[in-house]
């Protein structure tokens, strides 16, 4: 009975024992994970879009290319692109990037007054002496940039 007694301590204490070095190996992985503290969440807010004051202004190159275009939104924008399409059309990526808009006048954004500009040689599917319907697509961000994919 002795020897029954004494195998159960010595089982008992090789459990503990396993136990003990699995708890620790345990603690030693995840004590070296690191996790820096930030912030998750959903949240909500009011999105609203911007208008056009006005109407855009357009200036042309030589040869009757468009060159540049003036847009005035009614609020501050830090970045903005534009596509000017046929009517009825869809832009593409590639209608998004054909200018470079800037701030009008110089200076850094943000602003509500824009200088999109196609250079030259222009945009040729706009060309003076053409009659043809086109519409004109803003995309602008308050803050950030704006990408289009």
């Amino acid at each position: 009975m002795t020897r029954r007694l004494l195998s159960r301590r010595l089982a008992g204490l090789a459990t503990l024992t396993v136990a003990a070095v699995a708890g620790i190996g345990a603690y030693a992985s995840t004590a070296s994970n690191a996790v820096p503290t930030h912030y998750s969440g959903i949240g909500e807010n009011q999105v609203s879009g911007y208008s056009v004051v006005g109407y855009p202004a357009y200036t042309w190159n030589a040869d009757g290319t468009l060159y540049n275009v003036e847009v005035v939104l009614d609020h501050n924008a830090n970045d903005l692109k534009i596509a000017l399409v046929n009517h009825s059309a869809t832009p593409v990526p590639g209608d998004w990037s054909a200018a470079t808009c800037t701030k009008h006048g110089g200076g850094s954004p943000p602003t509500t007054d824009w200088d999109c500009n196609y250079g030259s040689p222009g945009l040729a599917q706009i060309t003076v002496g053409t009659v043809q319907n086109s519409d004109l697509y803003i995309a602008a961000v308050e803050h950030g940039s704006v990408t289009i994919h």
